[in-house]
């Protein structure tokens, strides 16, 4: 099989401007020297700030890594489906600022959160 990139030989990685705009980067060459080879992930910048996630399904996930992770920031997380045994379906962080997580579909993953008053966690199964 031959693939043609259509971006040239260089490798891109999807970012989210603030208008929550997606458009592509070139990844630098500094990131592409950590991995030993080509195959292997590269690191990808997150979105800061407001965020709503809702009715998704997340099937498939990679057990080594958080399906959502929260820094900072406020959030919605909600109505949402997790695949069995994924791992971590999500972390919040404390410096995380107005979290709201509800209605979730766990199936046996972990969500590891710190306890504030303003992080709101109910009516999710496990």
């Amino acid at each position: 099989l031959e693939h043609t990139n259509i971006y040239g030989s260089s490798l891109f990685r999807g970012i989210w401007e603030w208008g929550f705009l997606y458009k592509e980067t070139q990844v630098p060459d500094q990131e592409l020297y950590k991995r030993k080879y080509t195959s292997e992930p590269y690191w990808s910048p997150k979105h800061a700030g407001l965020i709503s996630i809702s009715d998704s399904l997340f099937s498939m996930w990679n057990k080594t890594s958080t399906c959502i992770e929260i820094q900072r920031g406020r959030a919605m997380i909600n109505n949402n489906y997790f695949g069995d045994d994924i791992g971590n379906a999500m972390n919040i962080s404390h410096d995380a600022d107005k979290v709201t997580i509800t209605n979730n579909q766990l199936n046996g993953n972990r969500l590891i959160s710190v306890t504030k008053k303003t992080i709101l966690i109910a009516n999710n199964l496990a």
